[in-house]
């Protein structure tokens, strides 16, 4: 049964009311969506004073027994004398008739809504509406202006209402459902395994507190369940609108919603939904996101309304295959369908990207004007925060991308495009000019910047805007190379203005290409800025040792406010090997190679089962395959580049449970399946890793390392021993599973009993044995598996 009251936001209301038509990034997408952001600022920075920016107006509107809240934030409030107008400010990009006549009653009936608050708070019979399109482009500005009286603002907006009603009697009713089953929330186990209790009471406590909290919690003991109930706990206590489980794994995807299903089958009647890369949804193989291309894009707005009615009422949980199979009854976009099920759902279970992505980033939860959701952030296996967010900062565009393009557009004929690609093109020839210099610590192909020439960065923004006006004309015209390169170049240039201390710019000068690279150092001040608007984030992994280092490179700070929780498991179920007589230095590894193979071949045969074995690169894992030879009857498989998800399924599969032979699998230390693979009980029972797991010594990391240094940190430690030792560790963690789960590690390189990689050890993890030989190694495993 509906409240009495409830509260609503202009755009929940209109958005679903009067959105229609079809899907067409040619007007909407990412990058629209932020020029729109900065166009709206950079308008409302031009006005005089009789103009005032984000004004928040609310009024209660009664209705059919409702009193509905309604809320939101207008563009723009004019006073002149006494006129007011409610100003929406809306920008474009492709044809402005199509733009206008397409989307003319969804942009009014935002400013009707405002307009009708501002008539009940200020009590006035008439009010203006003026509609403000922008060119993202030129800023060219138009300007279509409304007179309304109250009463005819009235009949407009109780109209949306009652037409919403349906929706929110089913949006309340899911959450009647959910409300009264979390009264009856229990764990979904028999038993708490220890540590489990530890981690559930630090999230609550994050949570009812608002705060930033790390978490160190072994490989095994139940992460995922432990913080989704801890959520649950306390989903109505803090009045949580979205809980987002964030993870940058597929396997962490399927753990997450596999828990929420637990949840789910002892009747927790939780919303959730799975967010996917649009390329993994997408049923148009190739095609572009606009209603000439794509069958699934044509009339989206149009269904959506009956879909997520129906979907709702039906579904509790929506994974890839029920989002799939949604779309294909509607015929609609799975992406789009996805994103639009989150505004509805508790729990949205997704990659870093959504939230933290400068592009990417879900905007309708961060960024909305008129609507402030309590969000609070999971994030699992947060070591990969560190990368991930340099990564999603960092950008490159290279001359040969360039030329692909160029040689795609050539058939144009359109003299503005030919002569800005002429101009790109003269820019792009003096970079091969530039003469390259051994200063650097003989990286003689890689020249640091100070920054670019700022015509060279307008011509890129230029020659970007031609290319979007042509493509939004020419739906059907397919330039695959060009839309790829335009689009680095678009991120190219939005990171381009976040340049600071915190940003290298540098060539790379190869064989037959330039590469110019904008590379970040440092996004903790990025990453900082989201967990600062949300709620509260817990952050947890097996490896956060130490923390200190994670805490300095994720949010910049530390943190009072952090748990370490000790193994449960029994240390003896882990038998943990070192042998330090064998160099895996790089210049040694060609020399230790066949005593490397001969440790290798005793470790797998001293016992039938499965077994793990990780190597420093692929080079070395090729050599591994061209000289590893068996003679006994085993199976083995290799990691290639480049997997497909299917082929890393495959992969994993050989792994079976009860083994009658033994099958090795052979891949790289800090890949896909050094983390995140769940192997338990016997279907692993022995894992091998050669070297440290040191990332690589290249131009971007001795970057890094000077960087670290300039701030008075240890730069060899954050560059190189931190994450080698954290991937060592995650690599190990692939053994032990459970309280039954018992097997062999053995690691090989004479380093890891130097005193600042044994500093790096779990102290779960200190009851290791040293071997000189094969003949101790084989001893040392006979006693283990003998006991």
């Amino acid at each position: 049964m509906l409240n009495n009251f409830f509260e609503l936001s202009v755009h929940e209301l209109v958005d679903f009311v009067l959105r229609s038509g079809d899907i067409d990034n040619r007007y909407f997408n990412n990058a629209s969506m932020v020029e729109g952001s900065l166009i709206h600022k950079y308008y409302q920075g031009k006005q005089n004073d009789s103009y005032e920016s984000e004004v928040y107006l609310d009024g209660v509107i009664n209705l059919n027994n409702y009193s509905i809240k309604l809320s939101g934030r207008c563009d723009g409030l004019i006073k002149n004398n006494d006129e007011v107008t409610i100003d929406e400010i809306k920008s474009y990009v492709g044809e402005k008739k199509y733009f206008i006549e397409n989307n003319i009653l969804w942009h009014l009936g935002q400013a009707e809504c405002y307009a009708y608050l501002y008539c009940l708070k200020e009590k006035i019979k008439t009010i203006n509406i003026q509609l403000t399109y922008i060119s993202q482009i030129d800023k060219k500005t138009d300007y279509k202006k409304f007179n309304y009286t109250v009463e005819e603002l009235k009949e407009k907006v109780e109209s949306y209402i009652f037409q919403y009603l349906d929706f929110l009697n089913i949006l309340e009713d899911c959450a009647e459902k959910r409300d009264e089953s979390l009264k009856s929330l229990k764990f979904p186990f028999d038993k708490l395994r220890n540590g489990q209790k530890d981690m559930i009471d630090f999230i609550e406590n994050n949570l009812t507190k608002k705060q930033i909290g790390y978490i160190e919690a072994p490989t095994g003991i139940g992460k995922t369940v432990s913080s989704i109930y801890a959520s649950l706990s306390t989903f109505n206590k803090i009045k949580c609108d979205k809980f987002f489980y964030l993870t940058p794994k597929n396997s962490g995807f399927k753990l997450a919603t596999d828990t929420l299903k637990i949840f789910n089958n002892v009747g927790i009647a939780i919303k959730a939904v799975t967010l996917l890369a649009k390329e993994k949804m997408c049923l148009s193989y190739k095609k572009k996101c606009n209603p000439e291309s794509c069958f699934f894009a044509r009339g989206y707005y149009s269904k959506i309304k009956v879909a997520l009615k129906e979907s709702l009422i039906k579904y509790s949980l929506f994974d890839e295959k029920i989002i799939k199979e949604i779309a294909y009854k509607y015929n609609i976009c799975p992406f789009e369908l996805s994103l639009d099920l989150s505004l509805y759902c508790d729990y949205i279970v997704c990659d870093y990207n959504y939230v933290f992505h400068p592009i990417a980033r879900l905007r309708r939860f961060f960024e909305m004007p008129d609507k402030t959701y309590n969000l609070n952030l999971l994030i699992d296996e947060a070591h990969n925060l560190i990368d991930r967010s340099r990564s999603m900062y960092s950008t490159m565009i290279s001359f040969s991308q360039f030329k692909e393009a160029k040689k795609e557009l050539k058939t144009i004929e359109n003299k503005d495009i030919k002569k800005a690609l002429s101009k790109l093109t003269t820019f792009f020839n003096l970079f091969t000019k530039i003469e390259f210099i051994d200063n650097q610590e003989n990286d003689v192909d890689y020249l640091k910047l100070e920054k670019l020439d700022d015509q060279f960065i307008e011509c890129l923004n230029d020659m970007s805007d031609l290319y979007k006006i042509y493509s939004s004309n020419h739906p059907n015209l397919t330039f695959e190379k060009a839309d790829e390169f335009f689009l680095e170049v678009y991120k190219f240039c939005k990171m381009y203005d976040l340049i600071d201390e915190n940003f290298k710019i540098y060539l790379h000068k190869l064989k037959d290409d330039y590469e110019i690279h904008i590379f970040c150092l440092d996004a903790s001040e990025f990453i900082n800025s989201t967990l600062y608007k949300v709620n509260s984030s817990t952050l947890f992994s097996a490896t956060l040792s130490p923390l200190s280092y994670y805490e300095k490179l994720i949010t910049n700070d530390h943190f009072d406010n952090e748990l370490i929780i000790d193994n449960p498991f029994d240390k003896n179920n882990l038998n943990l090997i070192i042998n330090n007589k064998l160099s895996l230095i790089y210049q040694n590894r060609e020399k230790s190679l066949n005593d490397v193979i001969l440790n290798i071949k005793t470790f797998v045969l001293s016992k039938i089962g499965n077994y793990l074995v990780f190597l420093p690169s692929y080079e070395y894992l090729y050599k591994i395959k061209k000289e590893l030879k068996f003679e006994e009857d085993v199976n083995v498989i290799y990691q290639s580049k480049k997997m497909t998800n299917e082929e890393k399924n495959i992969f994993l599969d050989k792994f079976e449970a009860h083994p009658k032979k033994t099958t090795v699998g052979f891949a790289v230390i800090g890949g896909t399946f050094a983390e995140g693979i769940d192997l338990v009980s016997d279907r692993l029972i022995g894992v091998s890793i050669v070297g440290i797991g040191l990332p690589s010594f290249d131009y971007e990391n001795s970057l890094l390392k000077d960087y670290y240094e300039s701030k008075g940190l240890n730069g060899y430690n954050f560059t190189y021993l931190n994450p080698a030792m954290n991937r060592v560790m995650q690599a190990v963690g692939r053994l032990i599973r459970s309280e039954n789960d018992r097997g062999s590690v053995l690691l090989i390189d004479s380093r890891y009993l130097y005193k600042n990689y044994l500093s790096l050890f779990r102290k779960d993890r200190d009851n290791y044995k040293v071997i000189k030989n094969v003949d101790d190694l084989k001893k040392v495993l006979q006693d283990f598996y003998n006991n």
